[in-house]
């Protein structure tokens, strides 16, 4: 078994098995799609596991929102992780 302690991940043969609050879930992967997500992940500088989720997000608004165009998306989900300044009250 290989561990990856960045992204909680450890590989076990072709299954990946994550491990939250010391409580393993497995998580059933084609070593492919693994592959493609190490390299996005490099990419955007995330880990693995957060890459992953970004990609589990997206789809999920996508399903949603089938209208929706993916720029849109984008930048909904850039804005949902901008800091709150405030309120804005007009003078």
């Amino acid at each position: 078994m290989r561990n990856d302690a960045a992204t909680g991940f450890r590989k076990r043969s072709n299954n990946l098995v994550y491990y939250e609050d010391d409580m393993p879930t497995n998580i059933k992967l084609s070593a492919t799609f693994v592959e493609q997500a190490k390299r996005y992940a490099h990419l955007q500088r995330r880990s693995l596991s957060k890459q992953i989720e970004h990609w589990s997000q997206i789809g999920k608004i996508v399903k949603e929102n089938p209208n929706l165009p993916y720029s849109l998306i984008h930048e909904m989900r850039v804005a949902d992780q901008e800091e709150v300044i405030g309120e804005y009250t007009f003078n």
